[in-house]
């Protein structure tokens, strides 16, 4: 019987399900002493060529004297490379050891090794640092380096190479290098390899000494943003919003930066060494409370209101979200010498046309002030009160000094302070008993209203005071006499009060007088109980009287 031979899918017994598997790994290998190829290639990035060469290998060749085959093929000496295997699970890439061989690393027919070259690159540095801190001549040193080398060995090959060339010890504070690559300073980290990055042959580094990282915040209504930026104890504030610049494209003149941790503003010329922000930072580590705020400049207009100042006059002021209107007043101050107390500041609504005064505590913000935005400016003047003597007791002309955005309840306060300080004193409460006319009609200022809604200005100021009482006009259509009187009223008086002064000029019994307002002779009558502030009378209304018909039925 013909016997046959093959592999069993199941162990035989005694063997373990494990030492079998081992067994076929070893069958399926190939022996150290059976050669076999594998292709060895070479980084584009380095020879910007795609290179590649096959070679034959054993089991049992080492890492070394696999370098030595590449370099009876290429030229390059051991020395000027390395070898890497690529992981297919995770693209990590393993640096192969001199000594050890490539069953070692289970390199096997058709297996693909990276050959990783030499190359050079260059390391710029500021010049406050080879030239200030080191007698380098030049602010540009060339290193060899290796794809497969860590950051960490590349920053040992400058600290020598800048020895050798300075022939001076660089001691541990000037070891703290920092490393960035391309236009936004993508920061080395120490653990990657340089083949990490997208370093090319020829291609540059920058050096910078004890960088550290700063967290800037920027607030812009309802959202944050966080930028993470690598800086250094020597640079100034200006070098670092060029680098917020580059992140956001917020030019540096439109940049306000605030230090959280003590609300100091950044001034330009400074380094960064001045606010000791590394030292904070070590303490506080990089939280909210230890980070540079950044603020938007813009600009706004600052117009003066024309009926006071009687002339065009504007200036344009540069603020941020979060100035405030006292700090908006105090830089008015610095341009037109007008001090904060001398004028108020309004924001007129688009809408309806009403101007909101600004709050000394409140932000640009809080108003929406934003680019481009007009505020008015309203600049104190002084006005002349005169006092109705008829009707006041005495005689006086007062000047106060008001301002257009003053309401008319204020501008009593005031008056009724200059008479106290001329020993007058008035009693009750003020709105009740003045009366402010101003103008050729003697138009009465409205509690609620601003002294700019008279449009009352400079050089155009005479108001008249009357105190409680105010003038109004009767008609008497009474058998077409048209006879006319004037009594001085109060508010607070009822139409049968008037009735009543009305009767002791015309002899017309209160329950016969029929009294209407001019402006509205078909509407009713005036009510005996009501009083005249219900109808609006005020001073200079008009008012009709006639007599009310009674029919009589004879029996």
């Amino acid at each position: 019987m013909k016997k046959q031979f093959g592999l069993s899918l199941f162990p035989p017994v005694g063997i373990s399900a494990g030492l079998m598997t081992m067994l076929l790994l070893l069958m399926l290998m190939p022996s150290s002493t059976d050669g076999f190829e594998i292709t060895v290639t070479a980084d584009e990035k380095i020879l910007n060529e795609s290179n590649q060469i096959t070679l034959v290998v054993k089991g049992s060749t080492t890492v070394k004297m696999l370098k030595e085959q590449i370099k009876k093929e290429t030229g390059i000496p051991p020395r000027k490379h390395s070898l890497g295997l690529k992981n297919p699970d995770d693209a990590t890439v393993t640096v192969l050891q001199g000594s050890e061989t490539m069953t070692h690393y289970g390199i096997g027919n058709g297996t693909i090794v990276l050959l990783f070259i030499n190359f050079e690159i260059k390391v710029t540095a500021d010049e406050h640092i080879f030239n200030e801190q080191l007698p380098i001549k030049t602010n540009i040193i060339t290193v060899e380096v290796n794809g497969m080398e860590k950051v960490e060995d590349f920053k040992q090959k400058i600290i020598g190479k800048m020895e050798k060339e300075s022939k001076t010890k660089i001691g541990n504070d000037f070891k703290r290098l920092t490393l960035k690559y391309g236009e936004n300073d993508d920061f080395l980290n120490d653990e990657k390899t340089i083949n990490y990055y997208p370093i090319e042959k020829d291609g540059t580094v920058r050096l910078s000494i004890g960088e550290f990282q700063i967290v800037v915040r920027e607030e812009i209504e309802n959202e944050v943003k966080n930028y993470t930026i690598w800086v250094n104890n020597e640079e100034t504030v200006a070098m670092l919003k060029k680098k917020i610049k580059n992140l956001n494209q917020i030019e540096p003149e439109e940049q306000t930066l605030t230090w959280t941790y003590n609300d100091q503003t950044l001034d330009d010329k400074n380094k960064l060494k001045y606010y000791s922000i590394e030292s904070a930072l070590k303490y506080y580590g990089i939280e909210e409370d230890a980070t540079i705020l950044l603020s938007r400049n813009f600009e706004i207009t600052v117009k003066a209101d024309e009926k006071i100042t009687n002339e065009s006059y504007q200036i344009t002021v540069v603020v941020q979200g979060s100035t405030t209107v006292k700090e908006l007043k105090e830089q008015i101050k610095k341009e037109t010498g007008i001090p904060p107390r001398k004028h108020s500041l309004g924001l007129k609504n688009p809408d309806d046309g009403t101007v909101t005064v600004l709050q000394y505590s409140r932000t640009m913000t809080h108003y929406g002030i934003e680019k481009g935005t007009t505020i008015l400016l309203f600049i104190n003047f002084e006005i002349i009160v005169k006092v109705d003597p008829k009707r006041t007791f005495f005689n006086r002309t007062i000047t106060l000094e008001v301002n257009g955005m003053d309401k008319v309840e204020h501008l009593k306060e005031k008056i009724m302070d200059k008479l106290y300080e001329k020993g007058i004193t008035l009693i009750g409460t003020v709105p009740e008993i003045l009366t402010l006319q101003h103008g050729a009609n003697d138009d009465v200022l409205k509690d609620g209203k601003t002294i700019g809604y008279y449009h009352i200005k400079k050089d155009d100021n005479i108001l008249h005071l009357s105190i409680g009482e105010f003038r109004v006009f009767v008609k008497n259509e009474i058998d077409n006499e048209m006879k006319s009187y004037t009594f001085w009223v109060k508010r607070e008086e009822t139409v049968a009060t008037l009735k009543k002064k009305i009767k002791n000029e015309s002899g017309i019994e209160p329950d016969d007088q029929v009294l209407k307002c001019a402006a509205s002779t078909n509407g009713p009558a005036l009510q005996n109980k009501k009083r005249l502030k219900d109808y609006g009378i005020e001073r200079g209304t008009i008012l009709i009287l006639s007599l009310e018909f009674v029919e009589i039925i004879n029996p």
